[in-house]
């Protein structure tokens, strides 16, 4: 590969391996010639929303990590739902600098395999949105430093899910869920005589977790969920469902 390709920040590239499904997007921090010392790559695109539908974005990632041994480099993967008002500069983009209220995953830990990864995002489902950014960046362990070593990432299936799964969720329920957030167990409990009989459990991109017949004041254990947010559904024998958002810690 072209050494000069690296030389420049604020780039992102396409990925030509094999193991992309289609077109992926590759980042590169710094250069190999010894010359040319950059300590991060940026990458972001914005898109206006007519209409705010996604509660989550998902993708596959993989992640070289620094080349210089004991350095620990960062995947850094943000999601905003905005409103016009707060548009930040394109400076401040080429920057890295993130909306105070984004959706940041960070990743330190090397992957020459992609892995899946999903960030929630339905805390912005209350809010006036007008567009959509998604801000990329690889950074070396001091981001205030520079180092001539380099790390590589590639970002593949991005996808921002649907609210399928929760139309129709409401604060006011026929349904109690408690604790909420949960660590270790929920109660769920019908507040009104509506027949609950099934109890079922998502994830953010709308995977079936678990199900079960309801039990009166039925408790679950979460020790097998994964932590962050979760969809309860409730299904009564009339064909009702009733949806609550659920933290687990």
């Amino acid at each position: 590969m072209d050494k000069g390709l690296f030389s420049g920040f604020g780039f992102l590239y396409q990925y030509e391996g094999s193991d992309a499904n289609g077109y992926a997007l590759e980042l590169r921090r710094a250069t190999d010639d010894g010359l040319t010392a950059i300590n991060r790559n940026t990458g972001f695109t914005q898109f206006e929303c007519n209409e705010y539908s996604a509660i989550a974005l998902k993708g596959r990632y993989k992640f070289s990590g620094s080349s210089i041994e004991g350095v620990v480099d960062t995947l850094r993967i943000a999601v905003s739902a905005l409103n016009a008002k707060d548009t930040l500069t394109s400076t401040e983009l080429h920057l890295g600098t993130l909306p105070s209220f984004a959706k940041v995953l960070n990743i330190t830990t090397p992957t020459d395999t992609f892995k899946t990864f999903e960030i929630d995002m339905s805390d912005f489902l209350s809010t006036d949105v007008d567009y959509m950014l998604i801000q990329l960046e690889l950074k070396y362990g001091n981001a205030g430093s520079f180092t001539t070593g380099h790390a590589t990432a590639v970002l593949d299936d991005l996808e921002l899910v649907p609210t399928n799964l929760i139309t129709g969720l409401e604060e006011e329920s026929p349904i109690s869920v408690y604790p909420n957030p949960a660590a270790d167990y929920l109660i769920v409990k019908e507040k009104s005589q509506k027949r609950i009989k099934t109890v079922q459990i998502y994830s953010v991109t709308g995977k079936l977790l678990h199900e079960d017949r309801y039990e009166e004041s039925m408790k679950i254990e979460l020790s097998n969920f994964p932590s962050g947010s979760l969809f309860i559904k409730l299904l009564s024998d009339s064909g009702d469902a009733y949806i609550k958002k659920i933290i687990r810690q």
